[in-house]
């Protein structure tokens, strides 16, 4: 009986660990989707501040507007 019963679960816990693993991957690309998006707003967030910077006509720590 118990050979029988090992016979069945080994296959039933392959799927469910295929399953979780299609899974996992699948959170791990939407991860790096995010983080890439969040990269690019931060670059554009860093390219405007220093487009202000410079319009501001800052000087040592001193800006003149």
């Amino acid at each position: 009986m118990l050979s029988f019963q090992a016979a069945f679960t080994g296959p039933v816990l392959l799927m469910a660990s295929n399953r979780q693993s299609e899974i996992d991957r699948k959170r791990d690309i939407d991860h790096y989707l995010i983080d890439v998006h969040g990269n690019q707003v931060l670059e554009e967030m860093a390219y405007q501040i220093e487009h202000l910077h410079k319009q501001a006509e800052c000087e040592d720590g001193e800006c003149h507007f």
